[in-house]
């Protein structure tokens, strides 16, 4: 991915500061990655309740942070369906920790059990919408980010890099691995602006920014991960 050779238009394209991606659309309306945000904070207490993410929660969540429905345009589905992944990553932003150091001996054994067990609290994605097909994106299962942690083997100290960080499923394994030493440890890329902006606000204090991955070298050549 890093020596991937850029698009044309990839290197032509300015830096994006985290202030104006995904801009609200007018001053008495947040932006979607903002709504998103609130209505993954509206659903933390389900999980923390160990209550499924079902078709109806969801739908409440996403027509109070919008301020209306699907049927009015103002979301679609893949939006619900990272709200709760973003609500995944607030729930092992709280307990993450938490849960690594009461695994013992059989950690890894055990803390795959405990995110299979959060893992199933999601709903099953069952609608793609263009844009996801347009720009490939797929989401990764808690349970198999856990695994690409533990092969990653990120230990506090590493810089981590994230090129196509989607809604930071991936990047709070590496949060949590980092510990303490996270802040400024952690750079974040996501083309979709959307997704970009909603990992600001689920990473306040990692570098976010909205590149295309295939020039990610090129853009971030200050940046030198240790892992990537």
């Amino acid at each position: 991915m890093l020596d991937a050779h850029p698009a044309p238009d990839a290197l032509a394209r300015p830096p994006v500061p985290a202030a104006v991606i995904d801009p609200p659309a007018s001053p008495d309306r947040p932006s979607p990655g903002d709504a998103l945000f609130s209505a993954a904070q509206a659903l933390l207490p389900m999980l923390e309740a160990g209550r499924p993410l079902d078709a109806a929660t969801l739908r409440d969540a996403m027509r109070e942070a919008f301020g209306a429905s699907d049927a009015e345009g103002a979301w679609v589905w893949k939006d619900a369906y990272e709200v709760a992944e973003a609500a995944c990553v607030l729930f092992l932003q709280r307990y993450g920790r938490g849960m690594r150091r009461t695994c013992g001996a059989d950690g890894p054994r055990r803390m795959l059990a405990m995110l299979e067990a959060v893992a199933a609290l999601e709903p099953s994605h069952t609608r793609r919408s263009e844009e996801q097909v347009r720009l490939q994106q797929f989401s990764t299962p808690l349970p198999l980010a856990y695994v690409a942690l533990q092969a990653a083997a990120i230990r506090p100290g590493d810089t981590v890099l994230e090129p196509s960080a989607g809604t930071g499923m991936l990047a709070v394994m590496g949060e949590c691995a980092l510990g303490d030493r996270a802040t400024g440890a952690l750079h974040l890329n996501e083309y979709a602006q959307t997704r970009a902006r909603l990992l600001t606000r689920l990473f306040p204090e990692a570098a976010v920014t909205a590149f295309n991955a295939e020039a990610i070298a090129d853009r971030l050549r200050d940046v030198r991960p240790t892992v990537v």
